[in-house]
């Protein structure tokens, strides 16, 4: 199984790019203000004290208002590239992929449309791998990849479900198929990723490949 893993793997290395980390570095700042605005929302909703409620309805505020300045920067930063922004438009031509994992798929996938799919999932971690041994069979899991670009592409996933014609279609079919409903977001977040891999790799906007 490790072997299986390390094969779909790309060997091939990733230059250095500064402008691609200072956008890395701006996507990873607003995940990380994204993160903190919930864990603040979620300690309001346990606080029965009126004063430390405003104060945490302050941060908030002032939490929302970064991360709108950071929106703005990550646009700029993308726009400031040519080639960044011919791909940003590229991804978000597919419904339900929004500036969020457009931005996220260029900071921290730029491999995307240069491996094949197996190898661009394995990535990112949505690749299940069996762990058959003795009398355990069947059991499929996925692990290890880029869990900063797996967080979002599960937020991606579920929205797309919601937006996205082919995704709400192909979520109903496992559904049909008595999949279990994490087992059907992977596969969800998979295909996912497989289109967007397809249209990277084509130069073609959604609906223009088969992935």
């Amino acid at each position: 199984m490790i072997a299986l893993f390390v094969a779909t793997l790309p060997c091939r290395e990733v230059r250095r790019d500064p402008m691609r980390e200072h956008l890395a570095e701006l996507v990873g700042a607003r995940r990380q203000m994204v993160d903190l605005r919930q864990v603040l929302e979620n300690h309001l909703e346990q606080m029965s004290d009126r004063g430390l409620g405003q104060m945490r309805q302050r941060q908030i505020r002032q939490l929302n208002a970064d991360i709108v300045r950071l929106d703005r920067r990550i646009a700029e930063a993308v726009a400031a590239v040519p080639a960044f922004a011919a791909r940003y438009n590229l991804l978000c031509s597919m419904r339900g992929v929004g500036p969020v994992l457009a931005a996220t798929l260029l900071a921290w996938l730029p491999e995307l449309g240069s491996i094949t799919r197996r190898q661009v999932g394995a990535l990112v971690g949505v690749v299940p791998y069996d762990f058959d041994s003795g009398k355990m069979k069947g059991l499929r899991c996925i692990f290890g990849g880029r869990a900063n670009v797996r967080h979002v592409l599960f937020m991606a996933a579920q929205a797309g479900t919601i937006h996205n014609p082919v995704l709400h279609a192909f979520k109903q079919h496992l559904l049909a198929k008595g999949k279990e409903a994490k087992v059907a977001v992977v596969a969800i977040m998979r295909k996912l990723l497989t289109i967007l891999n397809a249209m990277v790799r084509d130069g073609q906007p959604w609906r223009a490949v088969e992935a």
